[in-house]
């Protein structure tokens, strides 16, 4: 199923829950492809090797930046992925669109110092290993800030996920995380406009708790 923000589909955050848990457990959707550059890119580009960003990317119509190949750095360089504010009308079937930043199956990527807005995700990773999200803001999204889906090994530091739209808008989802199956509760839990990056408890009924930075 494509990876579609529809908050006119139910209350609160049950449209973007579903489409989270599904594509948590399936994870069997491609990025939309594209061109491979290093700088400057364009919105929707797939990026391949190390990257920084030379200007703002403004008025995205679905992806911002798509994660070509395992360990990458993307740098914003203090720049702002910037979508139109409204959902892809046109995303094909096993398709993900509308995602500022979006890492599927990609080990070792690091995404730092800028911010995702205006998306239905600000940033979306999933099947990955050792993903390092450092000081990034990822503000004025319709659902999630930031999505680490079926991924193991994540870092999420000095990172703002605040202001995504309500009613449907949360800052941080984690879904399925490995090695843990199942998806996971944040403690205390977090709903309506999204909360800053600190350190929080995962729980998980058969596996008790653990800290995640």
């Amino acid at each position: 199923m494509p990876l579609r923000a529809r908050p006119h589909a139910g209350p609160a955050t049950l449209p973007a829950l579903a489409t989270i848990v599904a594509l948590a457990a399936a994870l069997i959707l491609v990025a939309g492809s594209g061109p491979a550059f290093a700088s400057p890119i364009s919105c929707g580009d797939t990026i391949t090797t190390d990257t920084t960003l030379e200007a703002d990317l403004i008025d995205c119509p679905s992806n911002g930046v798509v994660i070509g190949a395992d360990d990458i750095t993307l740098d914003l360089n203090g720049h702002v992925i910037d979508g139109d504010g409204t959902e892809f009308a046109d995303c094909g079937k096993r398709e993900f669109c509308d995602v500022g930043i979006l890492d599927i199956d990609h080990d070792g990527v690091t995404l730092r110092d800028g911010s995702t807005r205006g998306f239905s995700y600000g940033v979306f990773v999933g099947s990955a290993h050792g993903s390092r999200l450092l000081s990034i803001s990822a503000k004025r999204n319709i659902f999630f800030g930031v999505v680490i889906g079926r991924s193991s090994r994540a870092l999420v530091r000095n990172c703002s996920l605040s202001n995504n739209v309500p009613p449907q808008g949360d800052g941080l989802g984690l879904f399925a995380a490995d090695p843990h199956p199942g998806p996971p509760q944040l403690d205390p839990p977090q709903r309506g406009p999204g909360h800053p990056c600190r350190r929080r408890i995962v729980r998980r009924p058969d596996q008790g708790e653990r800290a995640v930075p």
